[in-house]
């Protein structure tokens, strides 16, 4: 299951790399958000071009090798050396005989240059791809980022409309369901399926971290041919590393500002004003760190991917999450707490910081059931009844634990509320 995953969900992209041809376009570039899945379709459109007698020259680009010029193409160059004097007219004779070289490599085939990464290319590089597709040496099969600025002479490509671009965008949940079912072998509850999706939005890196992470920790298992999540879910080390990786440089501002929302998302501008700065906003909003959008009349910020909000929570000091999570409560609840969904981000917060209202706890739970997050809805009606919320709290306790597979539990949960039923409501339910 750690090896690589199936291909789901991409025929669509297949089918349009397929119609590329030489000739009509000069290349594709295929981007997307890290994790996407953009390498994948690029490599079985690579193999389809080789089985069909190409010669493809592979370039990765790398942030170590950025500084230096043409630093991606060293594996495939020989010692190559500008003249004396190092001028515009030098660089292009250099940039002609790089060209020349990978062309005469190719043996008489067709040359496909790929690139993976290109939004890391050295302009020199990024110069001598451009080239190689404007002229029509080399049919180039490129991947970038797209939340990532690319050089000048990449974006040149599809913008002079030298090649195609295609956007990858994360899996649809019906595609999520279908390579869960091929990874675990075997179907998957319905509500482990939302909460993967919503988990990872579709990005398949993140979607496979969190199933073996979910392996890992037990929280992911077959109960009777059905795979079930029985808890939270948790970043792997890996994605977290990941994520640390994409968050690295940022003020302790910046930083803040992004634990707000991991505890608090969708914030509005004045509830994230209360213990951040929404000045700083629209640089994380650039970076994709955040994305806002307009709902109703109510401005609403977000983490750029919720995963980023588990890695941060899990990186926050227990006092300080403790901490935002009340001043986020009481914020909402002075307001009038006026939209539905309010009662059940009240409540979350409540039960982060350890405090609760019984009958908001129980309303929330059943909020939360209704969305098919069985975890936290156990969890908000476990605190209804702590907090005493009496006989129906318990019941949805005893329903949310065989909705999650436990059914010996619940029975047994289900047989002491009957002993403790007073009226005939309660015995009728």
């Amino acid at each position: 299951m750690g090896g690589q995953w199936p291909l789901v969900g991409r025929a669509g992209e297949l089918r349009r790399l397929q119609g590329i041809q030489a000739g009509s376009v000069r290349g594709v570039v295929l981007a997307g958000p890290a994790g996407v899945g953009k390498t994948r379709p690029a490599a079985e459109y690579l193999t389809a071009l080789e089985r069909s007698g190409a010669s493809v020259a592979r370039v990765t680009a790398t942030r170590a090798a950025t500084p230096l010029p043409l630093g991606a193409f060293a594996p495939l160059l020989p010692p190559l050396t500008s003249g004396p004097e190092g001028g515009v007219g030098d660089r292009a004779d250099l940039l002609r005989r790089c060209a020349g070289f990978l062309v005469d490599s190719a043996g008489g085939r067709p040359l496909v240059l790929s690139v993976d990464d290109a939004h890391l290319l050295d302009d020199l590089s990024a110069t001598l791809v451009h080239q190689m597709a404007a002229t029509g040496a080399a049919l180039v099969v490129a991947t970038l980022r797209s939340d990532e600025p690319a050089p000048d002479p990449i974006v040149a490509l599809w913008k002079d409309d030298a090649v195609e671009r295609l956007e990858v965008s994360g899996l649809d949940a019906s595609s999520v369901e279908q390579l869960l079912l091929a990874v675990l072998g075997g179907p998957v509850d319905r509500g482990a399926v939302h909460r993967l999706v919503i988990g990872s939005q579709g990005n398949v890196l993140f979607l496979r971290e969190l199933v073996l992470g979910a392996l890992d920790d037990g929280s992911l298992r077959n109960d009777v041919g059905i795979w079930r999540l029985t808890g939270p879910l948790s970043p792997s080390s890996r994605l977290s590393e990941l994520v640390e990786t994409r968050l690295a440089g940022l003020s302790p501002a910046e930083r803040n500002v992004l634990e707000v929302l991991a505890f608090g998302e969708p914030l509005g501008a004045a509830e994230l004003g209360l213990l951040g700065d929404p000045v700083l906003a629209e640089p994380l909003e650039r970076r994709g760190l955040l994305s806002s959008r307009t709902d109703g009349r109510r401005l609403e910020i977000r983490l750029g991917h919720s995963l980023y909000g588990d890695v941060i929570r899990s990186r926050t000091p227990a006092l300080r999450g403790r901490e935002v999570a009340r001043v986020l409560a009481e914020a909402v609840e002075a307001t009038g707490a006026r939209r539905r969904e309010d009662v059940l981000r009240v409540a979350t917060w409540r039960l982060a910081g350890g405090t609760g209202d019984p009958q908001l706890m129980y309303d929330a739970a059943r909020l939360a059931r209704g969305r098919y997050d069985f975890p936290l809805a156990e969890r908000l009606a476990q605190a209804a009844v702590q907090a005493g919320a009496g006989f129906d709290a318990a019941l949805l306790v005893a329903q949310l634990a065989s909705l999650q597979g436990r059914g010996d539990e619940a029975e047994r949960s289900l047989e002491a509320l009957a002993e403790e039923a007073d009226d005939d409501r309660q015995r009728g339910l």
